[in-house]
């Protein structure tokens, strides 16, 4: 029996809208969706006013006002105008001045998926973050934050010698993120002075502690990160308290650090894993660090570009695209090593007296600064840019370590926050094509395209307003058939002429050959509706003998069947989360059905059971998996097996679909356990380079197992059949 394996692969970039209509309520943290009222809390019997907080505290632009008889303050989002963005609630017992203030935000109406190159840091371990309130990460995956950085801690795991205890609320963490389709990034981190008092630096325990971890998580966490920014935090200086005193500069403590990290590296080795290293934010340290070996072909470079508050484009590493530190990379041995941003940002503290040594930013430059970082880096080809951080870490205005945060310390979001759920809405699906700038220190134009053919275009100034010319596009930027949209997802008039191209330091978003689908006073129609506007397509699992799986973006599915001879006709039964529906007397082999939108960032698996007259049953799941692409690709947040727990993460992995009837198979030489004989997926990890997979199926009735060998190519996500 011959059976033709279709091969899903998943991309890295698996953010993608889920169209119009999808708009899944949330609303901690103050975050509200296009449409919706926002629900808030006041004193009773306050006089209340609306800040637009871009611009506050800098000018006060009052929004809406009025007074409130209570306790709880309704604003339906039409009552502000419409507009997207960040808003500042101020209240106060009328008569008196203002005493209250809280935060709220408006985003785009539709669902977004975490997309994997905007990631962001947590303090879980701080504060209010360990009180088990998991609504800080419905905000994170409403604003399509894709990865997540966040430490375990050696010392917390191992108290005694050889003895590991994963500690709960970072487990807690983790399945929080994983179930809500965010990748976490394991930030291994410090001494361990419980376990080895009199060695707490120890690079065998701490790589054998990391390889506890990366096992404990195998198949959950793809990406490990060594240590952070060794010269502040303990490791300079155990190395000038212990073995001699140096400067930070100084190669030899520089040199400890790189050996400690290549064995904890090779402790990690033969796992597909992504390992980060270095964690620097100091240039002549990382450049000696590099000099030294400390990143190989296999690593990720990792990099804090904090830059005194100058803008991204201008700062060290990003000003070139990281071309300079990959041409350092490749002169010492690790060409082809990767780039990724472990750290970054703004914060957002008052310098009450001017004389701070670190230039702050307001609310609107953090906002405008931190959607251009991720986007420099992507075009830059980082694996991923991460924010620091993600909630302010206390509640000190004139304090800079308490004021990096989108979230303020409440988890209330500033402006920075509705620009990133913008960002991630309009470009996190979208593959980066060219940056089209002729002059890169003055303006950014940047070309992304949609799996649909969507061309989308963001652009921005570096430095101050200004008119740049853009003749040279003409064909490609016509101002009569795109859609302009501003930094918070607002519809705005296109910023140009014929030639002409009038830029802010805002990104501005252009989507080209955008229609009015949406209708009525809603901006969001045109880039949703087309981002979702995939044909139906049926894929076959074993077209002869079983239920076929389907994927498609809009929920549309064709079901295919052959009747068992002497069957005349089938009732399909399709059941799920809040979804059942029966079809009787189906005499055809096929039946289009809709399915239902995926709820919030979790993909829905539907069961399906057909019955045929003859007494014949099949089951089978069906998954509705976005981002369609060419034939046999396409991407999604997650998936179902049969008798399996779900797959949240595909990083270096394919999926295959197993065939009804499947009763074993072997994935090189391991038994796959737990097949009943449902069709089903099989998830695949790959190594790497061009390692094969070596697969084995055996079905009911079949003679002989049918053998199919995979091999990854073109980066470590991707395999083919031959």
């Amino acid at each position: 029996m011959k059976i033709n394996f279709r091969m899903t692969v998943f991309a890295a970039a698996m953010c993608a809208a889920s169209g119009i209509g999808a708009t899944t309520p949330i609303s901690p943290g103050n975050a509200f969706r296009a449409g919706e009222t926002a629900v808030l809390t006041i004193s009773a019997d306050d006089a209340w006013r609306v800040l637009d907080a871009a611009a506050y505290p800098d000018s006060e632009i009052v929004v809406a006002s009025g007074t409130a008889f209570g306790t709880i303050l309704r604003l339906p989002h039409k009552s502000l105008g419409g507009k997207l963005g960040a808003y500042a609630l101020q209240s106060w017992q009328i008569g008196g001045s203002v005493t209250n203030e809280t935060r709220f935000a408006f985003l785009p109406p539709c669902d977004v998926r975490p997309c994997p190159w905007v990631g962001t840091q947590f303090h879980y371990w701080r504060d209010t973050w360990g009180t088990g309130d998991e609504r800080i990460l419905d905000l994170a995956a409403e604003a399509g934050i894709g990865i997540v950085r966040e430490a375990p801690g050696w010392n917390n795991c191992e108290k005694t010698p050889g003895v590991y205890v994963m500690p709960s609320r970072y487990e807690t963490l983790v399945n929080g993120l994983v179930q809500r389709g965010i990748a976490p990034l394991c930030h291994l981190d410090y001494q361990n002075e419980t376990a080895y008092p009199d060695d707490p630096f120890n690079a065998t325990a701490f790589g054998n502690w990391a390889a506890w971890v990366a096992d404990y998580f195998d198949g959950v966490i793809d990406t490990y990160e060594i240590w952070n920014e060794p010269h502040n935090f303990y490791f300079y200086d155990y190395y000038t308290n212990t073995v001699e005193v140096v400067g930070k500069t100084n190669p030899r403590w520089i040199q400890a650090f790189t050996d400690f990290t290549r064995t904890v590296d090779d402790a990690l080795a033969g796992r597909g894993l992504r390992v980060c290293v270095a964690s620097e934010d100091w240039s002549d340290i990382l450049y000696t660090m590099i000099e030294q070996g400390i990143a190989r072909p296999h690593n990720y470079l990792a990099l804090h570009p904090y830059a005194n508050g100058v803008r991204p484009e201008r700062g060290k590493w990003l000003r070139d695209g990281f071309a300079d530190l990959r041409n350092r990379l490749a002169e010492n041995g690790a060409e082809g090593a990767g780039i990724a941003i472990t750290e970054h940002g703004w914060s957002t503290y008052v310098d009450e007296t001017g004389t701070a040594d670190y230039a702050p930013a307001t609310f609107a430059e953090q906002a405008r600064y931190l959607v251009r970082m991720y986007l420099v880096a992507n075009a830059g080809g980082a694996a991923f840019a991460s924010q620091y951080d993600f909630k302010d870490d206390g509640t000190n205005r004139t304090k800079r370590e308490h004021n990096w945060g989108m979230l303020d310390y409440w988890g209330r979001p500033k402006p920075s926050y509705a620009a990133i759920a913008a960002m991630t809405r309009f470009v996190g699906d979208a593959t980066f094509v060219e940056e089209l700038s002729t002059n890169t220190v003055s303006y950014r134009l940047q070309h992304f395209q949609r799996g649909d053919s969507t061309d989308i275009y963001v652009a921005w100034s570096v430095e101050g307003d200004q008119t740049v010319n853009i003749g040279n596009l003409r064909s490609v930027l016509r101002p009569t058939d795109d859609t302009c949209y501003d930094l918070y997802g607002n519809k705005i008039t296109t910023p140009r002429t014929t030639n002409k191209l009038a830029l802010t330091e805002d990104p501005v978003y252009l989507i080209k050959g955008a229609s009015e689908a949406g209708g009525g006073d809603s901006p969001w129609g045109p880039p949703w509706a087309i981002a979702a506007a995939s044909e139906p397509t049926t894929i076959y699992a074993n077209a002869r003998e079983s239920l076929l799986w389907h994927t498609s973006s809009f929920g549309g599915a064709t079901l295919r069947w052959d009747k068992p001879e002497g069957a005349t006709n089938a009732t399909i039964t399709i059941e799920g989360d809040n979804y059942h529906r029966t079809w009787t007397g189906l005499t055809g082999e096929s039946l289009e059905v809709s399915l239902p939108g995926a709820t919030g960032n979790n993909e829905d698996v539907y069961t399906m059971t057909i019955t045929f007259d003859d007494g014949t049953v099949k089951t089978a799941y069906l998954g509705a998996v976005t981002g369609l692409g060419t034939v046999g690709m396409a991407t999604a947040p997650r998936l179902k097996m049969s008798s399996s727990p779900e797959w949240p993460r595909f990083q270096k992995k394919a999926v295959m679909t197993i065939p009804f009837g499947a009763r074993a198979l072997t994935v090189n030489d391991e038994p796959v356990p737990g097949l009943d004989g449902s069709a089903g997926w099989r998830l695949l990890k790959s190594a790497g380079g061009d390692t094969d997979v070596e697969l084995s199926l055996t079905l009911d009735g079949a003679a002989e197992p049918i053998d199919v060998t995979l091999r990854a190519t073109g980066g470590p996500s991707m395999f083919i059949l031959h």
